[in-house]
């Protein structure tokens, strides 16, 4: 787990460019769980994330030009559902082009690993290894989720509590929707 080894347990990791970013993501018109996974890309502690904009979220170019505004890079993706334009979001232009052409479905190792997965939770969830529901940690104050792994599920709880941590201290109004609406 490469991602949170970086940094771990240092939550003065955001320059004011970081801050401002993020503060223009704050008000975007789009999920809140989007919003905070763009702010853990922002943050540099996860590689890229995707981004749906259905019809009553802001416009499509809005949402484009927030995110470059926000140094961040944005491929547009091939739109397969209900959204009317969905981006792959990240710090460099290779990773987003990277994200844009995984099929989740197809390609669940490279995207976890792209999305910030742990590599435990990531393979975990290939092949069939998943923490059994009845035997998770209490998760109520954590914003985010991923399936987490036999093998490593405490590396991976830690993993969580951090981007929480990270998410309550840069966007606290967020992390309050986010737990408030769980």
């Amino acid at each position: 787990m490469d991602q949170e080894n970086k940094v771990k347990n240092n939550l003065d990791i955001a320059n004011q460019e970081q801050r401002e970013s993020i503060k223009k993501i704050e008000v975007l018109k789009i999920g809140d769980m989007q919003k905070a996974e763009l702010v853990l890309v922002v943050l540099g502690v996860k590689p890229a994330t995707e981004v749906s904009v259905f019809k009553w979220n802001d416009s499509p170019d809005k949402v484009k030009d927030v995110l470059l505004e926000s140094g961040l890079a944005v491929v547009e993706k091939e739109v397969t559902g209900k959204e009317i334009a969905e981006f792959a979001v990240a710090q460099d232009k290779n990773t987003a082009q990277n994200l844009a052409l995984l099929d989740p479905a197809q390609d669940h190792e490279a995207f976890g690993k792209l999305m910030g997965f742990p590599e435990t939770a990531a393979a975990g969830f290939v092949g069939n290894k998943r923490l059994d529901k009845n035997k998770y940690p209490d998760l109520e104050t954590i914003a985010f989720k991923f399936a987490l792994s036999e093998s490593g599920w405490k590396d991976e709880v830690e993993l969580l509590n951090y981007w929480n941590q990270l998410l309550k201290k840069y966007s606290p109004l967020l992390y309050n929707k986010l737990l408030t609406n769980k």
